[in-house]
């Protein structure tokens, strides 16, 4: 993997095959459906342009890329309106999608990705570039036909938006994605409504929500799988800020992480919420400032964890890419601060992420990673040894962890490890079964329920260094299930 933080076995294929077919799947229920009331109603009357009023064919075999960018521009330069996309698969390369245009997929609709790389300026199936006022919505779907292209190299995004105002996703599923399924950049006004998006084909580094500098931001009643990170904020230059970003009633199938801030942390992070999360697989909770950025006011509540490799990671560190940094620009670490996690119930287990899709008939199950089982880690709060993280509050927090810890763990001396990249187990194996906490002020841990399924040799909380008057801990209980 890019990131360096999992090698992937190859494997045989032919064995990998032959052991999905002797296997009977075991298919369970999918959550209730988190959906919220819709936002757009559907499309009639003057206004509306229909592609196949500009000649789109929707066999799927024809290239209609020049037909539906035609029926985009005649909506735009009539001062905004609706393009219809009716029920047909369309092969395209890139659409531009400009002010003012809502483009609407009924449903049986599929815009499909075509499997030629120069049908894509830029690498993305679809695109808006300092746009506002414009929409997707529909009950169809863009699938990008990932599988045409390597999981190195060149790749693509399902949708791409740089500097755009007023814009709104909604009902849609993308699907196939060949990069980061998602990805805006610097827009403001930003709702992501009702999506249900399924980029689990391994190795291709396909987060499912990226934000990259955004502000006034709703991602609101999504369904996201994917097999790197399913909800994530960034930032790669101080100008990229992102601001009251507001993630309500999701729910996320993640390999990598579920909610996650970072890696990319070079701007402020100011007011991000995340309520109502139902994740499954993968780091529940990543919350990273590695970059310099200055984050304050995280706050997390009312999240269930399922079949989790880590419940919680709060890090401050100090990778500082320089790349991130202007000219001249000093490389420091920045700061993270009011960060408040509630009413959060986690149960860690090392299973193979394909058998976490499949216990909630996830489309595309088979594609996902099935070899590698990663094992399970505590939840951590660290940050610097000159750079505390300052005011945490964890409360109604519950983790059950499923032991298997060595006393010689319980002697481990954990490395700082300043610039690593953060992850579920960037200090290695961890002294505590349940919560590591270090190099933080003002912290408060109230209602903390820790559960140990099997036998461990490590305590359930070990706090390495912060000062009594800097802690308060406040109704912890443990239970040794095993015994």
């Amino acid at each position: 993997r890019q990131d360096r933080e999992a090698p992937i076995a190859a494997g045989s294929p032919a064995a990998d095959r032959e052991e999905l077919a002797a296997r009977e799947p075991v298919v369970g229920p999918r959550p209730p459906s988190p959906a919220v009331e819709a936002q757009f109603p559907e499309p009639s009357g003057a206004g509306v342009i229909d592609v196949r009023d500009h000649g789109a064919v929707g066999d799927g075999a024809h290239l209609d890329q020049a037909a539906l960018q035609a029926a985009i521009d005649a909506a735009h330069e009539v001062g905004g309106g609706v393009v219809l996309v009716p029920e047909g698969v369309y092969r395209t390369g890139t659409l531009d999608l400009k002010s003012g245009v809502r483009l609407h997929l009924t449903a049986g609709a599929t815009i499909l990705g075509s499997t030629n790389r120069a049908h894509y300026s830029p690498g993305a199936l679809i695109s808006a570039q300092d746009a506002e006022n414009i929409a997707i919505t529909g009950a169809g779907t863009l699938d990008a036909h990932g599988e045409f292209c390597g999981s190195r190299g060149w790749r693509h995004n399902i949708i791409r938006m740089q500097n755009c105002n007023n814009v709104t996703i909604e009902g849609i599923a993308t699907t196939n994605s060949g990069s980061w399924t998602q990805h805006y950049i610097r827009c403001i006004g930003l709702t992501l409504r009702n999506i249900r998006l399924n980029s689990v084909r391994p190795g291709r580094n396909n987060d499912g929500l990226d934000f990259t500098g955004c502000e006034e931001v709703l991602i609101e009643g999504c369904i996201v799988a994917s097999d790197d990170d399913c909800i994530v904020i960034k930032s790669t230059r101080a100008a990229e800020v992102n601001r009251n970003i507001r993630a309500l009633n999701n729910i996320v199938y993640a390999y990598a992480s579920g909610y996650k801030l970072g890696t990319e942390t070079r701007s402020v992070f100011d007011n991000m919420v995340c309520d109502g999360l139902q994740a499954f697989g993968g780091t529940t909770l990543g919350l990273y400032t590695v970059d310099g950025s200055e984050t304050r006011g995280v706050h997390v509540s009312n999240v269930r964890g399922e079949a989790a490799r880590c419940a919680l990671g709060l890090r401050l560190g100090a990778r500082l890419r320089p790349n991130y940094f202007a000219e001249g620009e000093a490389l420091v670490p920045g700061v993270l601060e009011d960060v408040t996690v509630r009413d959060v119930e986690v149960t860690l287990n090392a299973v193979p992420w394909r058998e976490v899709l499949l216990a909630h008939g996830v489309e595309n199950a088979e594609w996902a990673h099935q070899l590698t089982v990663r094992p399970v880690e505590p939840s951590f709060i660290s940050g610097l040894p000159d750079k505390p993280i300052r005011g945490v509050l964890v409360e109604d927090f519950s983790l059950s962890h499923p032991g298997g810890g060595t006393e010689d763990e319980a002697l481990i001396e954990v490395p700082e490890r300043l610039d690593a990249y953060p992850s579920a187990r960037m200090f290695g194996a961890l002294p505590a079964w349940g919560l590591f906490l270090r190099h933080a002020e003002d912290v408060v841990l109230r209602n903390i329920a820790l559960e140990v399924r099997s036998a461990d040799g490590r305590p359930p909380l070990v706090n390495l260094n912060i000062p009594d008057e800097e802690i308060e801990i406040e109704g912890l209980s443990v239970h040794e299930a095993w015994r």
